[in-house]
């Protein structure tokens, strides 16, 4: 059994009692209803959150695609002008 005393300490530790105290005299159970309820709220939730995150994947995906095809044209355009300035020094 948890006195007072030890509930204080478990409480400013950062412990987290969830479970409601016997000797306040009510124990109240949360209704089912409203549990659903929640959880279908965190479910949508959770699924917006999956559709942005996709979003997000898709966009970073087409921005990496496309510095790449950008760094590789640079590539070719400093070769090209290597090539054109070695010529002209001839």
């Amino acid at each position: 059994m948890v006195n007072s005393s030890q509930r204080d300490v478990n409480k400013s530790s950062g412990f987290r009692q969830d479970f409601p105290d016997p000797e306040d005299g009510e124990i109240q159970i949360p209704d089912l209803l409203d549990v659903e309820e929640n959880v279908r709220e965190l479910d949508s939730a959770l699924d917006q959150l999956n559709s942005a995150l996709d979003d997000l994947e898709a966009r970073n995906e087409n921005i990496q695609s496309m510095l790449l095809a950008l760094l590789n044209e640079s590539r070719e355009t400093s070769k090209e002008l290597a090539a054109i300035n070695k010529s002209s020094q001839k």
